[in-house]
């Protein structure tokens, strides 16, 4: 968890509409705990003093009494608790301004009774890839997330183990919504693979995966791990070692589906499906929709019309609600 959260704003930074918008996303994102590990750093402290010795501000306290009535706000909400940082100081006045920054640290902790702070769980984020991941359309080219159709064709895993990938159609999208933002799980790989996928959301791990099919949500990738990469459509997948995850806030929430129920996501083979459901459980669910799509695409179309905030069509957002719990 997290011991403090940082707002770090410079000293005569004017504060704007666009800085306004920007920690009201932060609250959206966040949420309102966020301001009770809350400190606000004020860079340029030097030129604070400069300001100073000019007589254009007698102190510190009469400078943030200027400050914009929301700007104000804000620092209510952290509860006064702000550094003023001279970064061109040395020496004890240094080390002044850090234990200052300690010292406020501390004191949340004290508040909060050493519960650090945690980013809040987007459930429906557990189906999804955010908006700047892409796949790879009819074999030629990388697109991203937001821009797939119903319809396209994308790089998707054959069932023979050695095979190279083929193409499958995206017949559904569980999941498509723009702006938002959620939590993703970042995987890197020895070869230079990017992933960000949710920490629910299925992908084969395991040197043996392509094989036996085993699935793993992305919250159990740990460092060593066995992904299969594919770069083009005559590959086969291959594996390559998991060399770094972390967490990381991004854009978006998409998830499509495919016939077969796998796709290759940033160039790592993945399934369409998360722990929501048991992926034979989930495939056997959509089982309606993918006949009514092979009938009748513009009527699949409208019955998996997207809707509301994490973009989840009506009747699914209610198996969700009903088997999974609230979103």
């Amino acid at each position: 968890g997290v011991h403090a959260v940082l707002l770090v704003i410079s000293f005569g930074q004017r504060f704007t509409k666009e800085e306004e918008n920007s920690i009201e996303e932060l609250k959206r994102l966040f949420g309102d705990n966020l301001f009770k590990y809350g400190i606000v750093i004020f860079t340029r402290g030097d030129a604070f003093e400069d300001a100073k010795r000019r007589g254009e501000v007698r102190d510190f306290k009469e400078y943030l009494h200027h400050e914009p009535l929301y700007f104000r706000d804000v620092l209510q909400k952290v509860q006064q608790r702000h550094v003023l940082f001279n970064n061109k100081l040395t020496g004890a006045a240094a080390s002044k301004q850090r234990r200052e920054l300690i010292e406020h640290i501390r004191v949340i902790m004290r508040n909060e009774g050493d519960v650090t702070y945690r980013i809040p769980s987007v459930q429906a984020a557990g189906a999804c890839f955010p908006t700047m991941s892409t796949v790879l359309i009819g074999g030629q080219y990388h697109e991203k997330m937001a821009s797939l159709q119903l319809g396209t064709k994308v790089a998707s895993i054959a069932e023979e183990e050695f095979a190279p990938v083929k193409l499958d159609t995206v017949y559904f999208f569980s999941h498509a919504a723009d702006d938002v933002f959620a939590p993703f799980v970042c995987i890197k790989t020895s070869g230079g693979k990017t992933l960000h996928l949710s920490e629910g959301h299925y992908l084969y791990v395991g040197k043996d995966a392509m094989k036996t099919g085993a699935l793993v949500t992305a919250r159990e990738v740990k460092l060593g791990d066995v992904v299969h990469v594919v770069d083009g459509l005559d590959q086969p997948p291959r594996p390559e070692e998991v060399t770094e995850v972390k967490i990381e806030i991004k854009q978006g929430l998409y998830c499509p589906h495919t016939f077969g129920g796998s796709l290759v996501v940033d160039g790592v083979c993945v399934s369409t499906y998360t722990e929501a459901f048991p992926p034979s459980v989930a495939h056997g669910l959509l089982w309606p929709i993918r006949l009514l799509y092979r009938i009748a695409p513009t009527v699949a179309a409208k019955v998996a019309q997207p809707g509301g905030e994490m973009g989840m069509p009506k009747w699914l957002e209610w198996l969700y609600d009903r088997y999974v719990g609230k979103i």
